[in-house]
Protein backbone atom coordinates (compact mmCIF):
# COMPACT_ATOMS: atom_id res chain seq x y z
CA UNK A 1 0.00 0.00 0.00
CA UNK A 2 1.61 3.44 -1.09
CA UNK A 3 0.39 6.81 0.51
CA UNK A 4 -2.64 7.35 -1.27
CA UNK A 5 -3.82 4.23 -0.07
CA UNK A 6 -3.44 2.26 -3.26
CA UNK A 7 -1.35 -0.51 -4.29
CA UNK A 8 2.11 0.28 -4.24
CA UNK A 9 3.13 0.52 -7.51
CA UNK A 10 6.53 -1.13 -7.09
CA UNK A 11 4.53 -4.26 -6.08
CA UNK A 12 2.70 -5.12 -9.55
CA UNK A 13 6.56 -6.07 -10.94
CA UNK A 14 6.57 -8.76 -8.59
CA UNK A 15 3.08 -9.85 -8.29
CA UNK A 16 3.85 -10.31 -12.89
CA UNK A 17 6.81 -12.11 -12.54
CA UNK A 18 4.80 -15.14 -11.04
CA UNK A 19 2.98 -15.01 -14.09
CA UNK A 20 5.29 -14.41 -16.85
CA UNK A 21 7.49 -16.92 -15.19
CA UNK A 22 4.02 -19.60 -14.83
CA UNK A 23 3.44 -18.96 -19.05
CA UNK A 24 7.17 -18.59 -20.08
CA UNK A 25 8.61 -22.29 -18.16
CA UNK A 26 4.84 -23.89 -19.71
CA UNK A 27 5.90 -22.97 -23.02
CA UNK A 28 9.67 -23.54 -23.79
CA UNK A 29 10.01 -26.22 -20.89
CA UNK A 30 9.68 -29.24 -23.47
CA UNK A 31 12.43 -27.42 -25.72
CA UNK A 32 14.54 -27.55 -22.22
CA UNK A 33 13.96 -30.97 -21.47
CA UNK A 34 15.02 -32.31 -25.00
CA UNK A 35 18.27 -30.38 -24.99
CA UNK A 36 19.01 -31.55 -21.63
CA UNK A 37 21.77 -33.99 -20.56
CA UNK A 38 19.19 -35.20 -17.95
CA UNK A 39 16.89 -36.64 -20.35
CA UNK A 40 19.39 -38.60 -22.60
CA UNK A 41 21.07 -35.64 -24.34
CA UNK A 42 24.49 -36.81 -25.39
CA UNK A 43 27.57 -34.36 -25.25
CA UNK A 44 29.25 -33.81 -28.35
CA UNK A 45 26.86 -35.61 -30.73
CA UNK A 46 23.93 -33.00 -30.75
CA UNK A 47 24.05 -29.39 -28.96
CA UNK A 48 24.24 -25.97 -29.43
CA UNK A 49 25.66 -24.67 -32.36
CA UNK A 50 27.65 -21.06 -32.19
CA UNK A 51 24.14 -19.48 -34.08
CA UNK A 52 22.36 -19.68 -30.81
CA UNK A 53 20.08 -22.94 -32.13
CA UNK A 54 19.47 -25.24 -29.96
CA UNK A 55 19.89 -29.13 -31.18
CA UNK A 56 22.55 -27.84 -34.24
CA UNK A 57 24.02 -31.74 -35.37
CA UNK A 58 27.39 -32.24 -34.92
CA UNK A 59 28.58 -29.11 -32.70
CA UNK A 60 29.44 -29.89 -29.31
CA UNK A 61 27.45 -28.32 -26.45
CA UNK A 62 28.60 -25.41 -24.41
CA UNK A 63 29.08 -26.10 -20.59
CA UNK A 64 26.00 -24.44 -18.51
CA UNK A 65 23.18 -25.36 -17.82
CA UNK A 66 19.89 -23.69 -19.73
CA UNK A 67 18.96 -19.94 -17.93
CA UNK A 68 16.40 -17.71 -18.06
CA UNK A 69 17.03 -13.58 -17.94
CA UNK A 70 14.68 -10.76 -17.35
CA UNK A 71 16.34 -7.99 -19.69
CA UNK A 72 13.21 -5.92 -18.96
CA UNK A 73 10.40 -4.31 -18.14
CA UNK A 74 7.95 -1.16 -18.75
CA UNK A 75 4.53 -0.82 -17.25
CA UNK A 76 2.06 1.63 -17.49
CA UNK A 77 -0.64 2.23 -14.77
CA UNK A 78 -4.14 3.03 -15.85
CA UNK A 79 -6.24 3.14 -13.24
CA UNK A 80 -5.21 2.63 -9.23
CA UNK A 81 -6.18 -1.02 -7.52
CA UNK A 82 -7.67 -0.24 -3.69
CA UNK A 83 -6.45 -2.16 -0.65
CA UNK A 84 -7.52 -5.84 -0.80
CA UNK A 85 -9.09 -5.53 -4.05
CA UNK A 86 -8.76 -8.40 -6.22
CA UNK A 87 -7.49 -8.46 -9.24
CA UNK A 88 -6.52 -11.08 -12.34
CA UNK A 89 -3.35 -10.94 -14.74
CA UNK A 90 -3.83 -12.28 -17.93
CA UNK A 91 -0.41 -12.81 -19.36
CA UNK A 92 0.40 -13.90 -23.35
CA UNK A 93 3.53 -14.07 -25.47
CA UNK A 94 3.26 -10.83 -28.01
CA UNK A 95 6.38 -11.77 -30.50
CA UNK A 96 9.95 -12.42 -30.50
CA UNK A 97 12.84 -11.55 -32.46
CA UNK A 98 16.35 -12.47 -33.40
CA UNK A 99 17.70 -12.78 -28.81
CA UNK A 100 14.34 -11.17 -26.94
CA UNK A 101 10.83 -12.64 -25.81
CA UNK A 102 8.21 -10.51 -25.78
CA UNK A 103 5.73 -10.83 -22.62
CA UNK A 104 2.79 -8.46 -22.51
CA UNK A 105 0.86 -8.71 -19.34
CA UNK A 106 -2.65 -6.72 -18.12
CA UNK A 107 -3.86 -6.29 -14.71
CA UNK A 108 -7.66 -6.15 -15.17
CA UNK A 109 -10.69 -6.64 -13.03
CA UNK A 110 -11.82 -10.03 -11.59
CA UNK A 111 -14.22 -12.09 -13.99
CA UNK A 112 -14.85 -9.32 -16.49
CA UNK A 113 -13.94 -11.97 -19.52
CA UNK A 114 -13.94 -15.57 -19.14
CA UNK A 115 -11.67 -18.18 -21.50
CA UNK A 116 -13.70 -20.12 -24.58
CA UNK A 117 -10.97 -23.25 -23.33
CA UNK A 118 -8.19 -23.86 -21.12
CA UNK A 119 -5.60 -25.75 -22.63
CA UNK A 120 -3.48 -26.70 -19.66
CA UNK A 121 -6.68 -27.20 -17.34
CA UNK A 122 -9.21 -28.84 -19.82
CA UNK A 123 -11.56 -30.05 -16.77
CA UNK A 124 -12.13 -26.51 -16.02
CA UNK A 125 -15.10 -24.87 -17.42
CA UNK A 126 -15.43 -23.46 -20.93
CA UNK A 127 -17.46 -20.31 -22.15
CA UNK A 128 -17.78 -21.29 -25.73
CA UNK A 129 -20.50 -17.94 -26.50
CA UNK A 130 -17.30 -15.66 -25.39
CA UNK A 131 -15.62 -16.64 -29.02
CA UNK A 132 -19.26 -15.64 -30.58
CA UNK A 133 -19.33 -12.17 -29.22
CA UNK A 134 -18.33 -9.22 -30.57
CA UNK A 135 -15.85 -8.04 -28.57
CA UNK A 136 -16.18 -4.58 -27.14
CA UNK A 137 -12.73 -2.86 -27.55
CA UNK A 138 -13.73 0.08 -25.12
CA UNK A 139 -15.39 -2.12 -22.03
CA UNK A 140 -11.89 -4.50 -22.64
CA UNK A 141 -9.82 -1.16 -22.05
CA UNK A 142 -11.80 -0.40 -18.96
CA UNK A 143 -11.16 -3.58 -17.22
CA UNK A 144 -7.50 -2.76 -17.62
CA UNK A 145 -5.99 -1.57 -13.91
CA UNK A 146 -2.15 -1.61 -15.89
CA UNK A 147 -0.14 -3.13 -18.53
CA UNK A 148 3.36 -4.12 -18.76
CA UNK A 149 5.76 -5.33 -21.26
CA UNK A 150 8.39 -7.20 -20.69
CA UNK A 151 11.49 -8.98 -22.24
CA UNK A 152 13.26 -12.32 -21.39
CA UNK A 153 16.49 -14.23 -23.40
CA UNK A 154 17.28 -17.87 -23.16
CA UNK A 155 21.26 -18.66 -22.45
CA UNK A 156 22.55 -22.53 -22.79
CA UNK A 157 26.27 -21.13 -20.62
CA UNK A 158 27.36 -17.78 -22.76
CA UNK A 159 25.07 -18.65 -25.60
CA UNK A 160 21.91 -17.44 -26.50
CA UNK A 161 19.04 -19.51 -28.11
CA UNK A 162 17.06 -18.14 -30.22
CA UNK A 163 13.81 -17.65 -29.93
CA UNK A 164 12.68 -19.12 -32.76
CA UNK A 165 14.49 -22.47 -32.64
CA UNK A 166 13.88 -22.27 -28.69
CA UNK A 167 9.78 -22.51 -29.56
CA UNK A 168 10.24 -25.02 -32.26
CA UNK A 169 12.02 -27.42 -29.97
CA UNK A 170 8.94 -27.09 -27.44
CA UNK A 171 6.51 -27.51 -30.42
CA UNK A 172 5.50 -24.86 -30.19
CA UNK A 173 5.38 -23.82 -33.84
CA UNK A 174 5.20 -26.00 -37.39
CA UNK A 175 8.67 -26.65 -38.98
CA UNK A 176 8.89 -23.61 -41.95
CA UNK A 177 7.91 -25.18 -45.08
CA UNK A 178 11.04 -25.14 -47.44
CA UNK A 179 11.69 -21.93 -49.88
CA UNK A 180 8.64 -20.43 -47.47
CA UNK A 181 9.32 -16.54 -47.99
CA UNK A 182 6.88 -14.14 -45.88
CA UNK A 183 4.72 -11.93 -47.67
CA UNK A 184 3.53 -8.92 -46.59
CA UNK A 185 -0.03 -7.32 -47.11
CA UNK A 186 0.28 -4.22 -48.75
CA UNK A 187 -0.74 -1.84 -45.22
CA UNK A 188 2.19 -3.84 -43.72
CA UNK A 189 4.77 -2.95 -46.47
CA UNK A 190 3.59 0.25 -46.29
CA UNK A 191 4.71 0.55 -42.23
CA UNK A 192 1.31 1.03 -40.85
CA UNK A 193 0.50 -0.15 -37.50
CA UNK A 194 -3.08 -1.35 -36.68
CA UNK A 195 -3.50 0.18 -33.11
CA UNK A 196 -6.17 -3.14 -32.00
CA UNK A 197 -4.07 -5.30 -30.30
CA UNK A 198 -6.39 -8.49 -30.15
CA UNK A 199 -6.01 -10.98 -31.84
CA UNK A 200 -7.71 -12.02 -35.04
CA UNK A 201 -10.52 -15.11 -34.60
CA UNK A 202 -8.89 -18.36 -35.88
CA UNK A 203 -10.94 -20.49 -34.30
CA UNK A 204 -10.71 -24.08 -36.07
CA UNK A 205 -7.91 -22.45 -38.10
CA UNK A 206 -4.48 -24.28 -37.72
CA UNK A 207 -1.84 -21.74 -37.68
CA UNK A 208 0.56 -21.82 -39.98
CA UNK A 209 4.29 -19.41 -40.53
CA UNK A 210 2.08 -17.15 -42.59
CA UNK A 211 -0.23 -16.24 -39.70
CA UNK A 212 2.44 -16.87 -37.17
CA UNK A 213 4.67 -14.26 -38.78
CA UNK A 214 1.94 -11.99 -39.36
CA UNK A 215 0.97 -12.46 -35.54
CA UNK A 216 4.50 -11.96 -34.37
CA UNK A 217 5.27 -8.25 -37.14
CA UNK A 218 2.12 -7.56 -35.31
CA UNK A 219 3.33 -8.01 -31.56
CA UNK A 220 6.64 -6.42 -32.46
CA UNK A 221 5.53 -3.30 -33.68
CA UNK A 222 4.97 -2.44 -30.40
CA UNK A 223 8.22 -4.25 -29.30
CA UNK A 224 10.38 -1.94 -31.23
CA UNK A 225 9.66 0.99 -29.24
CA UNK A 226 10.04 -0.90 -26.35
CA UNK A 227 13.69 -1.88 -27.61
CA UNK A 228 14.04 2.16 -28.16
CA UNK A 229 14.19 3.06 -24.58
CA UNK A 230 17.90 0.84 -24.81
CA UNK A 231 19.03 4.68 -25.70
CA UNK A 232 18.36 6.37 -22.69
CA UNK A 233 21.33 4.62 -20.91
CA UNK A 234 22.71 7.24 -23.70
CA UNK A 235 21.61 9.77 -21.59
CA UNK A 236 23.44 9.57 -18.13
CA UNK A 237 26.31 12.10 -18.36
CA UNK A 238 27.68 11.27 -14.71
CA UNK A 239 26.73 14.61 -13.09
CA UNK A 240 28.98 16.56 -15.62
CA UNK A 241 26.61 19.86 -15.42
CA UNK A 242 26.44 19.48 -11.75
CA UNK A 243 24.01 17.48 -9.44
CA UNK A 244 21.63 19.08 -6.62
CA UNK A 245 22.89 17.04 -4.07
CA UNK A 246 23.78 13.62 -2.69
CA UNK A 247 20.77 11.84 -0.53
CA UNK A 248 21.19 8.27 1.63
CA UNK A 249 18.82 6.10 2.49
CA UNK A 250 17.78 7.14 5.56
CA UNK A 251 18.63 3.58 7.20
CA UNK A 252 21.81 3.77 5.95
CA UNK A 253 23.46 7.26 6.60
Amino acid sequence: MDYNLHKSNSTYFSDMDISRTSLFTALIRNAIRKNSRLYGKKRGVEGIDVSGAVGGAGMEAPRGKHMIALGGITCLFKREVLPYQRFEMWTRLLCWDQKWFYLVTHLVKPGFKKPTSWTLQPWKKAHAKNATEEVDKEKLKGAIYATALAKYVIKKGRITVKPEQALFDADMVPAKPEGWVYTPKSDEANGAVDGDAVLPQTSGVEWNWDIIEEERLRGLRFAENFVALDGLHDVFDGGREGVLGEYADLLFV
